[in-house]
């Protein structure tokens, strides 16, 4: 039985395609890899459909590996040359992709002449999406590399607001180091660090924060307003349940300052008091999920965040 598809009103068609061509969050498969399969299937049928479906494929991007980074890089360049040729078939990424991910992508070594990433092209994606996220340990290179493109300017065209680093062993100075990482620092409100913690990277104690975060340059988020940070799994000898749901501890401003004052987020880590000004919330219902992708696709720390801020405006 065939459904006539071409006969449903304008705004009830594209809310269908929106709803098929968006990936699910909360399906079985998209706890392993969020898929964009079915949107990328119904971009194929024609341009009509490729318009209304594009937009919802865009919007939230999750990079695996270092292939799929490069075919995305490689789509960007591709779409510049579109626009030079005034064809049709140019996408304006800068306004579709709102969510940005990497999880993984190899940087070039210095005898590696084989092998180049574009970072100039993908900054200039980045720069401006609503949220950008990417595992530290992988991924630093593609914010300091972008940074350091000649097309680069922090100071006029950065207007990223929320950023999530993941991975293990945080790297700050690469950043911290140079003026246009320290002016990227400062244009972030939102700060969300799903660090994983090692046996030898927890506090004595009680206490469950990690030590590395008492090596966050707080001064350089000179407007951070909410701060995220994933918890090491809790050391409770009672517990008998061997799969536990990660958790954070979310962080907001008070409601009488705009952001943070760095001092006083470093007094509160270094005396351990930071959690009697902050929530420790669960990251996700699905318990066996612990990916930082699958996180941030299901917008965990924004769901976190909002739950904070109502509790702020009823203060």
């Amino acid at each position: 039985m065939s459904f006539p598809f071409t006969r449903l009103p304008p705004e009830l068609a594209l809310e269908v395609v929106r709803f098929a061509s968006a990936p699910d969050c909360d399906a079985p498969s998209a706890a392993l890899r969020p898929s964009y399969a079915t949107a990328a299937s119904m971009a194929a049928v024609s341009y009509d459909m490729r318009r209304a479906t594009m937009p919802h494929l865009l919007h939230t991007v999750i990079l695996s590996t270092t292939d799929q980074t490069l075919s995305f890089i490689d789509s960007i360049i591709l779409q510049k040359q579109f626009a030079a040729s005034s064809s049709r078939l140019t996408l304006d990424y800068t306004k579709l992709v709102r969510r940005f991910w990497c999880t993984e992508v190899r940087a070039r070594l210095m005898d590696d002449t084989d092998y180049t990433i574009n970072y100039g092209a993908l900054y200039e994606i980045i720069r401006g999406v609503d949220s950008l996220g990417m595992d530290m340990t992988n991924c630093l290179h593609l914010l300091y590399g972008g940074l350091s493109s000649p097309q680069a300017d922090p100071e006029r065209d950065w207007t990223c607001r929320r950023l999530t680093f993941a991975g293990a062993h945080p790297r700050w100075n690469p950043l911290t180091s140079t003026l246009e990482g320290s002016i990227l620092f400062s244009r972030i409100t939102h700060l969300t660090l799903w660090i994983s913690t090692d046996d030898d990277d927890v506090s004595e104690g009680q206490s469950r924060a990690p030590l590395w975060l008492k090596n966050v340059p707080f001064a350089s988020f000179r407007n951070l307003s909410h701060l995220a940070v994933l918890l090491p799994p809790k050391n409770d000898d009672t517990n008998t349940n061997p799969i536990s749901p990660p958790e954070m501890l979310v962080c907001v401003a008070p409601a009488s300052l705009a952001r943070f004052e760095a001092q006083m987020l470093r007094e509160r880590v270094s005396n351990d008091d930071i959690f009697a000004h902050g929530v420790v919330l669960p990251i996700c219902n699905d318990y066996s999920v612990s990916r930082s992708e699958f996180w941030f696709m299901a917008r965990e720390s924004e769901a976190a965040w909002a739950q904070m801020d109502r509790l702020r405006t009823d203060e």
